[in-house]
């Protein structure tokens, strides 16, 4: 008798296992289950605006009492993939440790520099904890995206709705990262979150905020931060664009699509300088004192490039879909990249960036502001002077820094633009570990922000005595390695 019950058990499931699948069969390729394809579901979640609407840290604009001690202090996040969160991350942890974070006016993130910024504006007193930034942003999502492929709800809806391949993603950063908060969860005031996304048609940046939310006759406060963030990571490929609604133009329903950030501004710098140009024209009687940018920059750099040895660059896909225009978007997303730079009076086409620079910036009509920069760079680590004063030093000890250094830069700018960490040792022969390549990344930013320098010395030195000269209240640079 048991093993008859057993037996019915088991053809009772079997039965059930194959109706379902029955079902998603009969819906996916019966006639009937055509006429479902393209079904419009909600994945777009902005909701219409309303007088309910919460002040957040997504907005561009500011007032001069927003500035701590009156200057404007802004941080750019490169794209890169998990190479540039966790270089991202490595950088803002840096900053948190000299408290320089804590006095930040503004966070300009795109594509998987989004990761590290929204998180951080959403739980910043998680970042006095650097294991749990690091368990976070070292996880191979990339995996866990093609994981959610195969759940059944998921193939039903892809096959059928309008939901995409990014919106699966989204799913995936929600639930490591986000766990369903809105923009609302943020609270308000500094530093300001700003994502950053390009539109599908006209190639604008567009930025998760109040202001540009208001113009669709929509709200930022109860929409999804994960979306947000994967509107800004949406590269062309890998993912679809992502769907908002819009809902200026008529009664009708109209869309606003948007993906990756790259293509308008893969280095977050224009929504900063924009807002400082408002600010200006906002506050002519009483301008800012100055401006200081750090620009994160994940962009890779490899001394020997992938294909260098290869005659044929084609893999096992290319004889599907042409992987090469992935390589062609890279390509003019670096021209569009030392475009950016030249704003800023950096010259980056060769390894010898100088790193630091005090600037006036043209703000137009004859305006102009102090405006330093400090470009953070991957590309740095392999200047020929990179590094030099600690070098000579740790000689003078008989050390090996100048070898690490070495390791380090060959390492970092060798890693791949994906949401995973992939890579090899520094001699490009044994694969390593996620943990091992994120020790890379952030030893990297140890490097840049603490060794790095330039004629007149130690470039940490001047980058804090630039802010005492301002009148920064508040001890900044304090803390000693």
């Amino acid at each position: 008798m048991a093993r008859l019950l057993v037996l019915k058990m088991w053809l009772s499931g079997l039965i059930i296992t194959c109706k379902r699948y029955f079902m998603l069969f009969f819906i996916l390729f019966s006639p009937y289950g055509c006429q479902l394809y393209n079904i419009n579901i909600d994945t777009m979640h902005n909701q219409k605006s309303d007088q309910k609407e919460t002040i957040t840290k997504a907005s561009e604009k500011l007032t001069i009492s927003d500035l701590k001690d009156g200057i404007f202090i802004g941080i750019a996040l490169s794209g890169g993939g998990s190479r540039a969160a966790n270089f991202s991350s490595a950088v803002l942890l840096e900053l948190k440790r000299l408290g320089i974070l804590d006095e930040v006016t503004a966070i300009s993130s795109v594509s998987g520099s989004s990761l590290p910024a929204a998180y951080y504006g959403l739980y910043p007193e998680r970042w006095n904890h650097v294991n749990n930034i690091r368990k976070k942003m070292a996880r191979d999502y990339e995996l866990r995206w093609i994981g959610r492929w195969f759940l059944l709800q998921n193939i039903i809806l892809y096959w059928n709705t309008n939901f995409n391949r990014s919106d699966i993603m989204k799913e995936v950063l929600d639930s490591n990262l986000f766990h369903g908060k809105t923009f609302a969860a943020m609270g308000k005031g500094q530093p300001r979150i700003l994502i950053n996304s390009t539109t599908l048609s006209g190639g604008k940046t567009f930025v998760f905020s109040k202001e540009q939310f208001n113009e669709l006759g929509s709200r930022i406060d109860t929409y999804p931060i994960a979306n947000a963030v994967m509107a800004s990571s949406a590269f062309p490929g890998a993912f679809h664009d992502m769907t908002l609604y819009d809902y200026s133009i008529s009664d009708d329903k109209h869309y606003q699509h948007v993906l990756d950030g790259g293509p308008s501004d893969n280095l977050g710098i224009t929504t900063l300088l924009n807002m400082v140009r408002a600010l200006y024209d906002a506050s002519a009687s009483k301008p800012p004192k100055g401006c200081f940018l750090f620009i994160v920059d994940a962009y890779p750099y490899p001394k020997y490039p992938e294909h260098i040895h290869e005659a044929d660059t084609r893999g096992f896909f290319d004889f599907i879909f042409d992987t090469n225009v992935a390589a062609a978007s890279d390509s003019l997303l670096t021209v569009r990249r030392l475009d950016l730079l030249n704003m800023a009076h950096i010259d980056a086409r060769t390894a010898d960036i100088e790193p630091f620079k005090r600037n006036e910036c043209d703000l137009g009509n004859g305006k102009k502001i102090e405006c330093a920069v400090w470009h953070l760079s991957l590309q740095r680590l392999l200047a020929s002077n990179f590094a030099e004063d600690k070098i000579k030093e740790d000689n003078n000890l008989k050390g090996n820094l100048k070898t690490n250094i070495d390791q380090v830069a060959n390492v970092v700018n060798s890693i791949p633009t994906r949401y995973k960490l992939t890579g090899r040792d520094p001699n490009g022969k044994v694969k390593l570990s996620e943990e091992a390549l994120q020790d890379y990344l952030f030893k990297a930013a140890d490097y840049l922000i603490n060794y790095d320098n330039n004629n007149d010395g130690l470039i940490l030195k001047q980058v804090c005595e630039w802010f005492r000269q301002k009148g920064m209240q508040k001890e900044i640079c304090t803390v000693s390695k």
